[in-house]
């Protein structure tokens, strides 16, 4: 009985541990999908050649207001953006993109995207959740983008 009860307890911590962690939903075209309850990060890593002295923030403020409104007539609408960073030194250009938005069925959905591009890659990724996003989900946000950045050297 007792064995019984040690194996019930080790399942459920088990699957208390499964239920917490990232699964990778899908992958296609250089983009991969993980998945973690309602929230999502997807990674799209691309081998390009960038002129990293061609950006400067207020290019990338028209791109992301000319993606946004394209992205509008897909019935995604109200983009709001909370914070934009635009670093940018000789190698690497990060750009970090905090807001909301509406999917198609008028659900608020928060997101957090990071775009990284050196002189030879981008690597664009981005968090979204229907609930605010929370400093542990951003810090395990980032902890993934650092391992995708290493596996991608």
């Amino acid at each position: 009985m007792r064995f019984l009860l040690i194996k019930i307890f080790i399942l459920f911590q088990f699957q208390l541990y499964a239920n917490g962690s990232w699964v990778k939903d899908l992958s296609f075209d250089n983009i991969d999908i993980w998945k973690n309850g309602s929230k999502r990060i997807s990674v799209e890593v691309k081998n390009n050649k960038n002129k990293l002295e061609n950006y400067n923030k207020e290019k990338v403020q028209e791109y992301l207001a000319r993606r946004n409104k394209i992205l509008k007539y897909a019935d995604f609408s109200n983009f709001q953006t909370s914070s934009l960073k635009f670093q940018k030194d000789k190698d690497e250009i990060r750009i970090d993109n905090n807001g909301s938005y509406l999917n198609s069925r008028s659900v608020k959905t928060f997101f957090k995207e990071i775009h990284i591009l050196s002189k030879n890659k981008s690597i664009i990724t981005m968090i979204t959740s229907q609930k605010k996003l929370t400093k542990e989900d951003i810090n395990d946000f980032k902890k993934k983008l650092n391992y995708i950045e290493e596996t991608n050297k």
